[in-house]
């Protein structure tokens, strides 16, 4: 059985007591896909 995608830009959200993390993973122009992670600090 294929997985097939249903969306082409998908984020998640983990927040905790100290930190955000934030992940996006997307398809570019080529259908390659990609993935952006970013972690700040909860000051």
């Amino acid at each position: 059985m294929e997985l097939k995608p249903i969306y082409r830009c998908v984020a998640a959200l983990d927040v905790h007591q100290a930190k955000l993390t934030v992940c996006v993973l997307y398809e570019d122009a080529t259908g390659k896909t990609q993935r952006k992670n970013s972690n700040r600090p909860l000051s």
